[in-house]
């Protein structure tokens, strides 16, 4: 994946906690250096949605993991909060809130920041019987709840289909920690899926006003495309390629814009 991502020109990578850690630091710090890659972010390897037996196991490995994370030049772990819940609102938000503030006291002693996600689409926040967490708006207000080392991922395409415009990432400022993105097509909310998603510039989102929003908070971290459900009929390389050439393609209608890695 490392070298992959390298030549398709990308000059960061997700790192794989789990397995990097068990090759060690050295190993990983060398792999990286070899294909001329940065470690960008990492997935958040605790399960804080799963059942207590569960969360207890990953929260008890996470020191670890967060120290094998900074040493390799990770500076902030992502993921996604659920749309939707088996709980009504009341119920889970502090259930999830307590666990994430212990997780976040965990990652400040790292120097580790925590980047939570909203996913916005109709048919996940039906998913459960309950809705949760789908607005920018209230997960920001709840990631800053939980510490203020966890802030927010930004995800354009659930920018977009969350209904949210620039009004609320000027509002998240700096604690937008993490950018991804995809276009959108012009869909019906009930017709959206979330593998249904376009290269940037293919769609209907306003990269315009997205991109000049987040120079106007200052945002200088990770920008990182992800298009799931892109099909190319090319290796898996052009389609990185594709992909980083979309995204590029995008800033550079955009120039002030944050930089991709």
């Amino acid at each position: 994946m490392v070298n992959l991502a390298g030549e398709a020109g990308f000059t960061a990578v997700e790192v794989p906690l789990r397995d990097a850690y068990r090759d060690g630091a050295p190993r990983t710090r060398d792999l990286l250096a070899e294909a001329g890659m940065a470690a960008g972010g990492a997935r958040f390897p605790v399960e804080f949605r799963a059942d207590d037996r569960t969360f207890a196991e990953d929260l008890a490995a996470l020191p670890a993991l967060a120290g094998f994370a900074a040493r390799i030049g990770v500076r902030v772990m992502c993921r996604s909060v659920p749309p939707s819940s088996d709980l009504p609102m009341h119920l889970a938000l502090p259930i999830i809130r307590g666990r994430l503030v212990l997780c976040a006291r965990v990652l400040e002693e790292a120097g580790i920041r925590l980047a939570l996600e909203f996913h916005s689409p109709l048919h996940l926040r039906r998913a459960r019987p309950h809705e949760f967490l789908w607005r920018m708006e209230d997960t920001l207000s709840f990631a800053r709840s939980c510490g203020e080392n966890v802030g927010l991922l930004l995800d354009s395409w659930h920018w977009y289909h969350a209904g949210a415009g620039t009004a609320e990432i000027l509002a998240a400022g700096g604690d937008i920690l993490c950018v991804e993105v995809a276009d959108a097509a012009s869909l019906r909310p009930a017709d959206v899926r979330d593998d249904q998603r376009l290269l940037p510039g293919r769609g209907v989102i306003d990269f315009q006003a997205f991109f000049g929003a987040l120079r106007s908070v200052g945002y200088d971290g990770p920008l990182t495309p992800e298009v799931i459900g892109y099909r190319h009929p090319g290796p898996p390389v052009d389609a990185a390629r594709a992909a980083l050439d979309a995204t590029l393609s995008a800033l550079d209608r955009h120039p002030s814009s944050p930089v991709a890695s």
